[in-house]
């Protein structure tokens, strides 16, 4: 009888530590930020729910050394979503010109969404440097021209500006948590 009973309370105290666990992970806050000071060379309007958004892109972009240009952040719609590949998982796109662009992302965690931004600030520098352009139904990428219509021949993973972003997103990842964390 006494051993039964010792099992009982066992499980009971082993069920109890596996809700108490449970509980703290979901509780669990995010990694908050560092105080930094941000340069004032742009403009960046936040749009979401997720304040820290604009201090990301605005340590990005200063770490890219792009200056003098407006950023609105919005977050990314189903509606957005429609306009891209179902295949993809879209997390976040940017779009604009000259010295005006908005930035849709989607509702995730700030560890994810320094790498996602990181992605889409490689993008903003490409146009920025005009490495990148998109208009009038063509992209030229490294003064090559490519129709739009054609793009979609072109696996995502291998054109060429989504390779460079790839590639780069890490460093600037990095340099970005530097500042921040």
């Amino acid at each position: 009888m006494k051993t039964t009973i010792k099992k009982y309370v066992g499980v009971i105290l082993l069920l109890l530590l596996i809700i108490f666990v449970i509980y703290k992970l979901s509780t669990q806050k995010e990694r908050t930020f560092k105080i930094v000071q941000i340069e004032k060379n742009n403009f960046i309007q936040n749009k979401t729910d997720k304040p820290y958004l604009d201090s990301i892109v605005h340590v990005g972009m200063n770490e890219l050394g792009i200056n003098g240009t407006y950023i609105i952040i919005r977050p990314l719609t189903e509606e957005t979503k429609k306009q891209f590949s179902s295949e993809m998982n879209l997390k976040a796109h940017i779009k604009g010109l000259g010295k005006q662009y908005v930035i849709w992302i989607d509702d995730m965690g700030r560890d994810e969404t320094i790498t996602v931004l990181s992605h889409e600030l490689i993008h903003l520098r490409q146009y920025y440097n005009g490495k990148l352009v998109i208009s009038d139904g063509l992209i030229k990428w490294n003064n090559q021209i490519i129709p739009v219509n054609e793009l979609s021949t072109i696996d995502y993973n291998a054109r060429p500006w989504e390779i460079e972003a790839f590639q780069e997103q890490r460093y600037l990842n990095i340099d970005i948590r530097k500042v921040l964390y």
